[in-house]
């Protein structure tokens, strides 16, 4: 990658690159340079992140499309630190989580990420039915927003999602309401993972 830079125009026209875990040693000024280098990239291209790079390098440069945490660690700089922090990253386009969360409070985070980034297709095996029924419920009537997520998952994910007994219980319990507020919220969804807890919540799919 380093030869490439160097090369001047050699590189103007890539798209997409997919960035290794391990970065060179000095990776802010390497990022910058993908940066200034391949303007294709910052515009409409693509650029795939994993746990190498920190949000705050990430958004100085303003060229991710896409967002992966892969570890606790990770995961957990995005939950704590200020969800806003990420809002310059104005191409990102797929977000996605690989690790279990026990927190049940990860929708609002998923909410605010829908709000900031209007570009987002895609939240990978990540709920997006509960930060839905929470956006739909919050904002006022005539402020609610139409989201343009073409994949989505709704329902509850063992394997991402460790909730207590109690905590899946009330979630299924709601859950109707949530694919209910989803409908409304993603109209434009092509690919759809959905969880049937009760046939109840089919029905909102037929409108």
């Amino acid at each position: 990658m380093t030869i490439l830079l160097e090369e001047g125009d050699s590189c103007r026209n890539i798209t997409c690159i997919i960035l290794p875990q391990k970065l060179p040693e000095r990776r802010e000024l390497f990022l910058r340079e993908v940066d200034r280098e391949m303007p294709l990239i910052g515009n409409t291209g693509s650029i795939d992140i994993f746990q190498s790079v920190s949000i705050a390098q990430l958004c100085e440069i303003k060229i991710c499309q896409k967002l992966c945490f892969g570890h606790k660690k990770e995961y957990k700089y995005f939950r704590n630190e200020c969800i806003d922090t990420l809002a310059n990253l104005k191409n990102l386009e797929k977000f996605a989580i690989f690790h279990s969360r026990k927190s049940s409070s990860y929708y609002k985070h998923i909410a605010k990420l829908l709000q900031n980034h209007p570009k987002l297709v895609s939240l990978g095996n990540t709920d997006s039915s509960w930060a839905a029924y929470h956006i739909h419920t919050t904002c006022k009537l005539d402020t609610v927003l139409r989201f343009g997520l073409k994949e989505c998952f709704w329902g509850f994910n063992s394997y991402v999602n460790k909730f207590s007994r109690r905590e899946q219980i009330a979630y299924i319990q709601q859950y109707s309401k949530f694919v209910k507020s989803s409908v409304a919220l993603f109209p434009l969804v092509e690919k759809l993972n959905i969880v049937v807890y009760h046939k109840n919540c089919l029905e909102h799919l037929k409108n």
